[in-house]
Order: C-alpha cells, then sequence, then structure tokens
C-alpha cells in the first residue's frame, strides 16, 4: 500500500463521516461502487483524478482538502463550480510545459503581491 493513498483515503473517510454519510451514500453520489469507496478509504488502490474530482464534489470539499489536508479559501463546503474550475485548472497546469508554468507561476505571484 502506497503511504499517500493511506493519507488521501483517510482523509476522504473522516470527511465522509463528518458529514454524516455512509459509504454506501459517497457511492451514490459520486457514481462510485461502495467496494471502491471502500478499497480508497483503506489506502488500498489510490483513486486517479477523475474519482478524487466526483469525491470532492460530493463530499462538497475542494481537492486541495483532500490531498493536501488543508483548504485555500475559508469556506468549509465548496461549491459544485467551484470544485469543478479547480479540476480544469489542475488539468491545465499539468498539461503545460516548463517555460510556460514558470511564466504563470509568476503571474500567479504577481497578482498575489499586487493584493498585499
Amino acid at each position: 500500500m502506497d503511504k499517500l493513498a493511506n493519507i488521501i483515503g483517510a482523509r476522504i473517510g473522516a470527511y465522509r463521516k463528518a458529514r454524516g454519510l455512509t459509504q454506501e451514500d459517497l457511492a451514490g453520489l459520486s457514481a462510485r461502487s461502495v467496494f471502491t469507496i471502500s478499497q480508497v478509504e483503506r489506502g488500498v488502490n489510490a483513486p486517479n483524478l477523475a474519482t478524487l474530482i466526483d469525491l470532492a464534489q460530493a463530499l462538497e470539499c475542494g481537492l486541495d482538502e483532500l490531498v493536501f489536508g488543508r483548504s485555500t479559501t475559508d469556506q468549509t463546503k465548496k461549491t459544485k463550480e467551484h470544485v469543478n474550475l479547480e479540476a480544469r485548472l489542475v488539468a491545465d497546469i499539468v498539461a503545460m510545459d516548463l517555460k510556460t508554468l514558470k511564466a504563470t507561476r509568476s503571474a500567479i505571484n504577481a497578482i498575489f503581491e499586487a493584493q498585499s
């Protein structure tokens, strides 16, 4: 079992329980099987990006919360639109070449510095 899969699985289980959901409930909300939810929560299988997106939407949280264990926003629940936008941004970033990625990071840093 992969350590990261264990950590992410534990977070998913904790969010599910905090929301008062059973594995069956989460399976229905995320269009995944109960077997898949069980495997992910136990760290047997790491969820792929599509599964993470569906789980984040079902749990009304962000990908950052499931993957990194923290939220980059003050929201306790994120809208489906917010989670979808995060997913699209992650996919765009993954597809970037190094030069574009560096330029994008510089532009984002400039935006944050201007807001400070």
